[in-house]
């Protein structure tokens, strides 16, 4: 239980140290934590216009998927269907008996 305290209180300070850090410390002109919001918000603003693009591609999936299942239902007409004569069918039979061999 004490182990666990000193965890959170050793924590604690490294993020409050962190913090205080990114405040003061000046890369290029600007603090790191000026740095990161510039950067959250052109981030925030590139996702944005994303996201409008990604709903347009998910609507798209979305409608694929509903008309392939549509037509998944639909009864298929094959070509096995057809009816093959009987001596046709005992030939190849035979043929096929012989390539086994």
């Amino acid at each position: 239980m004490f182990q666990l305290a000193t965890w959170i209180f050793k924590t604690t300070v490294f993020a409050i140290v962190v913090l205080i850090l990114g405040h003061y410390v000046k890369l290029n002109g600007q603090s790191v934590s000026d740095q990161v919001r510039t950067q959250l918000s052109f981030a925030e603003r590139i996702l944005s216009g994303g996201s409008h693009k990604f709903r347009e591609l998910s609507a798209g999936v979305n409608r694929d998927a509903r008309d392939g299942a549509g037509q998944s239902r639909r009864p298929q007409t094959s070509q096995s269907a057809e009816k093959i004569p009987p001596s046709e069918r005992q030939r190849l039979r035979a043929l096929l008996q012989e390539l086994s061999r």
